[in-house]
């Protein structure tokens, strides 16, 4: 990844708990942010086909997990800078 996703990541790994993660994340960043609103994040029930590839080779690559104990990944796409974490699969 580039310095810039490097520098980012200095303030997520700080970070106490998963939910401070989009005020660590805005404290870092060096460009516009987006965030999915009232979602939280969430982009729901997906399937194979339907994401960005760089982003979906890392999501189907991540173990689900729980934002107690969260098992993450970063990609970069052509719509910016990503921090996945899947919380279940069907």
């Amino acid at each position: 990844m580039s310095d810039e996703v490097s520098e980012s990541n200095i303030g997520f790994t700080d970070v106490g708990s998963w939910e401070e993660c989009p005020t660590a994340i805005s404290a870092t960043a060096q460009g516009p942010l987006t965030y999915t609103g009232n979602t939280g994040g969430a982009l729901g029930w997906k399937v194979r086909g339907s994401l960005l590839a760089d982003f979906e080779a890392v999501a189907y690559a991540l173990e689900p997990s729980t934002t107690g104990n969260p098992k993450w990944g970063e990609c970069k796409t052509k719509e910016g800078y990503h921090i996945i974490m899947v919380e279940g699969r069907k």
